[in-house]
């Protein structure tokens, strides 16, 4: 059983590597690197060395790696309603299959406009929630870079998008 959980693991970790598309060669000439975009890079290597400091432990029961045993941490997210919603009635951070990384903040801005400023997304998000989840499974706090026309600026964290973390609850401000 614990052959299959490394083995996982080490899926995940090639996972997390061929779908950031992000390859890196030393050549003759010095670092080479082919990849996509500078934020795909980013979010890359920020995955991999978050991957890297992950306790990989398993629940068996549920086969969710246990960074939870190191107890939750607080964080914020900016979203809109809908996913709101979404984890409230599943009680989990999920991409629901969508591709790419989950993305919080340990303080997420107190206005729509400059919530989407400093975090450069894509649209006006409607809500602030702050909620709770497994210590350990986001990254340490990185600067975003300008996207969308928007100036970046502000801190994110991010985590592998294939994880559905269990998420509580603790507030929820409109923006």
């Amino acid at each position: 059983m614990r052959f299959i959980k490394h083995l996982t693991t080490w899926l995940l970790l090639l996972t997390v590597i061929t779908a950031s598309g992000v390859v890196s060669a030393k050549v003759a000439s010095g670092s080479q690197n082919l990849s996509g975009t500078p934020h795909q890079e980013n979010v890359a290597a920020n995955a991999l060395m978050h991957l890297a400091k992950i306790d990989f432990s398993y629940d068996d029961a549920s086969g969710f790696p246990l960074a939870a045993k190191r107890g939750t941490e607080t964080i914020q997210r900016a979203m809109s309603r809908g996913e709101l919603e979404a984890i409230q009635n599943s009680g989990v951070l999920s991409r629901g299959g969508r591709p790419g990384p989950h993305f919080v903040s340990d303080a997420v801005n107190s206005t729509a406009n400059r919530a989407r400023q400093r975090l450069a997304l894509p649209g006006s998000p409607e809500v602030r929630v702050t909620m709770d989840v497994p210590k350990g499974v986001f990254s340490s706090p990185s600067k975003v870079k300008p996207k969308f026309n928007m100036p970046g600026g502000g801190m994110e964290r991010t985590a592998p998008g294939h994880l559905d973390i269990p998420a509580t609850i603790r507030r929820v401000d409109g923006l």
